[in-house]
């Protein structure tokens, strides 16, 4: 399941882990031990059984961002996934100048298209989340099927190939400073993320089953 691993370096809040072609960054998460002093982040450069919500399929062909980052419970564990879409969006804009947006409840969104997603689980310990895993996927360099036409990726957004691992570090480095804005200071979050959201003030329908 979990692959050859290619890298794995430590920065203070994290220890990273960096695979080969995997099941699913969420699949190794699960097994993975937790450090003591710091959480953890799977990366992969593709997976065979990527997922979204619902168990839906999720494309990760190489030059996409895969990745799972891995967090003991906290307090607030209802507003981890806000905290991981503000996280998503503001690095997008951070890096590569697009005015990414947050359709609820988990899309990374770029002018009504689908430009990642994320997927957060608790894993609980009788009353208590033991372990979060915030799963996070990103079409960066990576070709989408022809079939996918409500997506985009940022390289087809800018004509060519960009660059990854820098975006990847900033983006788990801003996971880790509104990981404590959590603790300390949840409402700043949520006000960041309805700036973010396109789903406020919209008309929805809801399909149930």
């Amino acid at each position: 399941m979990i692959g050859s691993l290619m890298e794995e370096v430590g920065l203070e809040r994290w220890r990273i882990s960096r695979v080969g072609l995997i099941s699913s960054t969420q699949d190794v998460a699960r097994v993975l031990p937790l450090p003591e002093n710091s959480g953890r982040v799977v990366i992969a450069e593709a997976q065979s059984r990527g997922r979204g919500r619902r168990g839906r399929v999720w494309h990760s062909s190489p030059g996409g961002l895969y990745m799972t980052l891995i967090i003991p419970g906290v307090e607030r564990v209802e507003l981890v996934p806000i905290m991981a879409g503000v996280s998503t969006a503001e690095a997008v804009r951070d890096v590569y100048g697009l005015e990414a947006n947050l359709e609820w409840p988990n899309d990374i969104m770029f002018e009504g298209k689908k430009l990642g997603g994320i997927l957060t689980e608790a894993l609980w310990m009788r009353d208590r989340p033991e372990r979060i895993l915030i799963g996070i996927g990103i079409n960066v360099n990576n070709t989408l099927p022809e079939t996918l036409t409500s997506a985009t990726s940022i390289s087809s957004e800018f004509g060519g190939d960009l660059p990854l691992r820098g975006f990847t570090l900033h983006l788990v480095d801003v996971v880790g400073e509104n990981l404590e804005l959590l603790k300390s200071e949840p409402g700043e979050l949520l006000r960041r993320w309805r700036g973010h959201s396109t789903t406020l003030n919209r008309r929805i329908e809801v399909y149930d089953g």
